[in-house]
């Protein structure tokens, strides 16, 4: 995966000079490497990252900013990895990432933690922009009551027709969550 700025690692093992086993809390999913040189080794105990949940409007156009962007999995951090004067790479997001990114990290990093965020919209009509169409490795957000955004393998970053991108969703396995109220 590619760590959102300022995600606190806890180093759990030196694997080598250059690769670290660590831990955190914001991708409690294991086990995690990191190349030791795109760390910041501090003697005191940082604090988490502060998860403050953005305006809509400010969400909502981070995911606009986002269309046309590749899909890479574990993406998180759309300006992607750069050491030194070198040119970024990994420079892309996947469809949790999307949300985490547009959140700040204020939503959870995966998709099955997304399934029981926030609360159930029991109803298609009721939807609202930024609420989630959730099934097990997959999310969706609703950029509108007719259009959804999404980060989707082969295509990247996309917005599409909810009439058109609805049908193809698995009947039966996804939820509807709501978190922005």
């Amino acid at each position: 995966m590619i760590a959102f700025p300022g995600t606190r690692f806890v180093i759990k093992k030196r694997l080598s000079h250059d690769i670290l086993e660590v831990e955190t809390n914001d991708y409690p999913y294991g086990p995690l490497y990191i190349e030791a040189r795109l760390v910041e080794f501090r003697e005191e105990n940082p604090p988490e990252r502060p998860k403050i949940l953005p305006k809509k409007e400010a969400i909502l156009g981070k995911l606009e900013n986002s269309l046309g962007l590749p899909y890479i999995w574990g993406g998180n951090w759309s300006q992607g990895v750069q050491i030194r004067d070198k040119e970024p790479f990994f420079i892309g997001l996947d469809c949790s990432g999307l949300i985490y990114e547009a959140t700040n990290g204020f939503t959870p990093r995966n998709s099955s933690d997304l399934f029981s965020f926030g609360k159930e919209v029991s109803k298609l009509e009721d939807v609202k922009p930024l609420d989630l169409i959730v099934w097990p490795g997959h999310v969706l957000i609703f950029h509108s009551s007719t259009h959804l955004i999404e980060s989707i393998y082969g295509k990247g970053v996309v917005l599409t027709p909810l009439n058109e991108r609805f049908s193809e969703i698995p009947k039966n396995t996804f939820k509807i969550r709501r978190f922005f109220s």
